[in-house]
């Protein structure tokens, strides 16, 4: 990605950070958002329609991330420890204040970004399907009580949690 285009997301997203601890995404405008970034409405809409693309733009990149996370390990001799992967995953969602706020109000995305990574990973079964759906909600569940009832835990605190429940899955998707 070029490094103009990149500074432009970055500042937009950082800006969304700001407003987002002021008020629901939902009710940012462009103008706003723009404003408090210090960039041009037609640069803001050369990349995204709305305020919510750049969360959805974050929720594809931790995606990815996580995608790429476990590919490495699949890859890696040694044995299997899902800590690293969900560590990452905590960090992601623990920096990015736009997307922490966001995700308050509805955990919906993650579940949608959850379930697409299980099926990116490999061929599912209806057992599958549902066991996906079950840990899925589970991790919702357990993220947002992390952000609403003890957001001064740590990502690495929180990462251990979820680690606790998730291995058996882990192990199946490896």
């Amino acid at each position: 990605m070029d490094l103009r285009i990149a500074k432009t997301k970055s500042r937009l997203t950082a800006a969304l950070s700001v407003l987002a601890a002021q008020k629901p995404i939902d009710k940012i405008t462009v103008s706003e958002l723009c404003k408090e970034a210090n960039v041009n409405r037609t640069t803001f809409y050369k990349y995204y329609m709305t305020p919510r693309d750049i969360v959805q733009e974050s929720l594809n990149q931790l995606m990815n991330d996580l995608l790429k996370h476990i590919q490495a390990d699949r890859e890696s001799k040694a044995p299997v420890d899902p800590y690293p992967t969900i560590l990452h995953g905590c960090k992601l969602f623990h920096d990015d204040k736009a997307l922490n706020s966001d995700l308050l109000n509805d955990m919906t995305p993650v579940m949608e970004v959850l379930q697409t990574f299980f099926h990116n990973v490999k061929e599912l079964t209806e057992d599958d399907i549902r066991l996906l759906m079950f840990i899925s909600g589970g991790c919702v569940s357990y993220l947002r009580y992390w952000f609403m009832i003890e957001p001064e835990r740590t990502p690495e605190e929180a990462a251990e949690g979820l680690t606790k429940f998730v291995p058996k899955y882990y192990q199946d998707i490896r």
